[in-house]
């Protein structure tokens, strides 16, 4: 019994050794790892009461007194504050001081908590093992009374002690078994769990020792990636500012050839001007001459003929178109987004706005357009045709979209399809059938009329203006009719690129333009017909459905597309493009309409009634963009267009 006792005894002291041990907090454990190393040197040579302060790293005469807390505690000076750190989080070194020493007094109470709860576990396990020693101490007591009663039992009644003392010692090491079992049990179970809360206690103060190493570690990371991200951004500036001094002196290289050719455009268009006024000062001076010798008598009777010829020629094409008008486009300097990218020179060519007007009979969506002529002084000429009916009508229009005379047609022709073009300021040529008449735009009066020969039908009209002939095309044949002003019949043209009638007619000078029904676009020689310039558009999909010119010798092809897009491409008279408008899906006539000094607009129409009308690039805005191509500077340009070049 003596042995098991023994036993049990060395098996509960053996559990002194898994007591806690409390260990202090080291005084800069805080320090440490809470602050940087710079802000820890600084902390370590003041006090908040002192005065004296680092000097600043970016300012070396000036006192490192303020901390920025955005820029992950930079100490800086009070011009860094107020240079680069506009905005930013300030606060004085003291005050880094006592938050920081603040937080260190935190951590230590924590610890100093830890440790009292270390405390508090020992003595609890400390009061536990006592009560077990009192225990064993009891039962050891209650033994030995035992035995002194059983003993002076024995020496009474040898034989009755000795079964008595059996008896008795058998109940005793029954119980004492099971007490001893039962204590032991009791004693294993409140073992277990002291050591369960001693290893969560462990395990708890690891976690608190790892995550406020990673804190301290994730700071330290975070402080290293600060620094290289301020390394990148000044490398970067630096990089930066070369780039800019770079661009700077190529921009200032490219503006110089850039003015220099916009210079020599604009002196050149400047002199042509100056030869166009001298040459009607040199007529001017002439016709004065002439007139004045019919005034004194003197003049012979040639002189009416010479003067005739002076005045025709003072009013040649060659002079009265755009020869007068000096442009200034204006050109702006765009920067680049990019540093180390050339900016733009961006050409703004005039205003852009374009106009749009709906004929007065449109909304009425059972009248349709069925051919149109651009006139001087802002006029277009329409032909319009009731939707079922035999009404068809000639309309004036203004620029505006408003009506300023409507004229019915005969309704001989009332079925058949009308051409009509621009002859003069107030007549036009209109051509149904085997019919062709002049007629004055204000009162609708006939003037002239031609009949075809029976068998023969008109299918197109144009008017060369340089010329003052009439053209026409006929049904069934690749033969073109010239007629003079008065509806002479001139001479015929075959055209060699088709048999059939022109889907579309214009003519200026010595050359004829056509739009033939195999979907193909050409300029051919006003006498023989044969061809001078075929126009491509990127493909067989594309359909040649309207060809026009204007003044300056550039024709307007209007390309139909399967997808329903149509383009009007602007080309020279070698057939090269230039630029190119799009406009809407349903514009299928093409025209030109004097306006203001002889200058002139293209009109687009619908067959609804819609019209537009846009400004054309002009030649000194060409001659520019031309004069920047040559010299290698395309890329640098950009020209503010509705007209987009090819």
């Amino acid at each position: 019994m003596a042995v098991s006792l023994k036993a049990f005894r060395f098996r509960i002291g053996s559990h002194e050794e898994n007591r806690y041990s409390i260990v202090p907090l080291p005084e800069d454990v805080g320090l440490t790892r809470i602050c940087s190393e710079e802000m820890k040197g600084i902390i370590d040579k003041m006090t908040p009461q002192s005065a004296s302060a680092p000097q600043c790293a970016t300012h070396p005469k000036k006192k490192a007194m303020l901390n920025c807390r955005t820029c992950r505690d930079q100490l800086i000076c009070d011009r860094c504050h107020s240079e680069s750190h506009i905005g930013h989080s300030i606060e004085h070194i003291n005050e880094t001081y006592q938050r920081i020493q603040n937080r260190l007094m935190t951590a230590k109470r924590n610890m100093d908590k830890i440790n009292d709860r270390c405390r508090i576990v020992n003595d609890e396990n400390q009061n536990e093992e006592n009560q077990i020693v009192s225990l064993f101490d009891k039962l050891q007591s209650d033994f030995k009374d035992s035995q002194d009663v059983v003993y002076k039992r024995l020496e009474g009644d040898e034989d009755e002690l000795k079964d008595f003392e059996k008896e008795e010692l058998k109940n005793i090491t029954y119980s004492k078994e099971a007490d001893e079992r039962l204590y032991e049990v009791e004693a294993i179970e409140k073992m277990t769990e002291i050591e369960e809360k001693i290893e969560a206690l462990e395990r708890q103060k690891k976690g608190i020792q790892e995550s406020l190493a990673m804190r301290l570690e994730e700071r330290e990371v975070q402080r290293t990636e600060q620094l290289d991200t301020l390394k990148k951004q000044v490398e970067d500036k630096m990089k930066s500012s070369q780039g800019i001094r770079e661009r700077l002196e190529m921009n200032a290289q490219v503006f110089e050839r850039l003015y220099s050719a916009l210079k020599s455009v604009s002196d050149a268009h400047a002199n042509q001007c100056r030869e166009t006024i001298s040459t009607f000062l040199e007529r001017y001076r002439e016709i004065t001459t002439k007139v004045a010798a019919f005034d004194n008598g003197s003049a012979s009777f040639d002189f009416l003929q010479d003067l005739s010829n002076l005045t025709s020629e003072s009013h040649s094409d060659s002079i009265a178109q755009d020869s007068f008008v000096l442009e200034i486009p204006q050109v702006h300097y765009k920067a680049s987004e990019e540093s180390l990218e050339l900016g733009q020179f961006v050409l703004y060519p005039g205003d852009e706005e374009r106009q749009k007007f709906q004929w007065s009979r449109a909304p009425q969506k059972t009248w349709y357009v069925e051919n149109i002529s651009g006139l001087s002084n802002q006029l277009i000429a329409a032909v319009t045709r009731k939707r079922g009916s035999r009404e068809t009508y000639l309309d004036i229009l203004k620029r505006t979209g408003d009506q300023l005379v409507s004229h019915r047609l005969t309704k001989r022709f009332a079925d058949s399809f009308h051409f009509v073009c621009a002859v003069s300021p107030h007549k036009i040529a209109i051509c149904c059938e085997s019919e062709i008449n002049t007629m004055n735009i204000y009162d609708g009066k006939i003037e002239e009329t031609y009949r075809l020969q029976k068998g023969e039908e008109v299918w197109q009209i144009a008017y060369n203006r340089s010329q003052s002939e009439i053209l026409v095309g006929l049904v069934g044949t690749n033969e073109l009719r010239v007629f003079d002003e008065n509806l002479q019949p001139l001479r015929s043209v075959l055209v060699s690129t088709t048999t059939r009638a022109p889907l579309s007619l214009a003519a200026s000078e010595d050359s004829i333009f056509v739009c033939t029904y195999e979907n193909r676009a050409f300029i051919l020689d006003g006498k023989v017909g044969t061809v001078k310039t075929t126009f491509h558009r990127n493909g067989i999909e594309n359909r040649a459905w309207r060809i026009c010119c204007d003044s300056l010798k550039m024709v307007y092809v209007m390309w139909l597309r399967r997808e329903g897009v149509v383009s009007v491409v602007r080309y020279d008279m070698k057939g090269v493009p230039y630029s190119c408008l799009d406009v809407e899906s349903c514009m299928r006539f093409l025209g030109f309409a004097q306006i203001q000094n002889g200058a002139e607009q293209l009109i687009v129409a619908s067959e609804d009634g819609e019209f537009h009308i846009n400004r054309t690039p002009s030649k000194i805005e060409d001659a520019m963009v031309r004069a920047v191509d040559d010299i290698s500077l395309s890329k640098y340009l950009g020209v503010m267009s509705i007209w987009r070049l090819m």
